[in-house]
């Protein structure tokens, strides 16, 4: 969502359970014609360049929806922010606008978000999904482990009430204790 003196940033990955920057206000909003994949490879954050993770990116798909947050920037810390974002998202990672719905009032407007597009040097795509749960259980990076990663994410979105298919069955093919308690 954008007016004339906001911006807002699109959560829909690790930025729903750790931010990492100031905002003014949060609200939950719905990205149309995208969802939420495990298709894009991390070498720097959830793995290592020979050993690398897997994170989520948005993928387009007519007729989806991504549901997520949205957080509202102050314009004192807006290019501060932006540029520490930039710096956090790489990794074959693009700074786009994209439209929303705003579940509070249903206005369309939009939103700036990361999204590491098909074709980037690090994407995978639609690996197997078996593949992708096994390298997410054994792969680490700066930001921790890869396994932490999901269940964070798995996390948030129970919280937030947010239904993710895809991320239930990365969390239901782990071999963990938490796994095992969900599912």
């Amino acid at each position: 969502m954008s007016t004339a003196n906001s911006t807002y940033v699109f959560a829909y990955g690790s930025l729903l359970w750790r931010p990492g920057f100031e905002y003014l206000d949060v609200h939950r909003v719905c990205v149309q014609g995208y969802e939420r994949r495990f298709w894009q490879a991390s070498h720097d954050h959830r793995g290592t360049d020979s050993h690398p993770g897997r994170v989520v990116t948005l993928v387009p798909v007519v007729g989806a929806v991504c549901e997520g947050l949205a957080y509202r920037l102050s314009d004192q810390h807006r290019e501060k922010t932006l540029t520490a974002l930039d710096k956090r998202e790489q990794d074959g990672y693009q700074r786009v606008w994209l439209p929303s719905t705003v579940a509070l009032n249903g206005v369309l407007d939009s939103v700036l978000t990361w999204v590491a597009p098909a074709g980037n040097p690090s994407w995978v795509g639609d690996e197997p999904i078996g593949l992708t749960a096994q390298l997410i259980a054994t792969r680490s990076g700066l930001s921790g482990s890869n396994l932490e990663y999901l269940l964070e994410l798995y996390s948030a979105l129970n919280r937030l009430e947010i239904e993710d298919a895809h991320i239930q069955e990365l969390v239901r093919l782990q071999n963990t204790d938490f796994a095992k308690a969900v599912f």
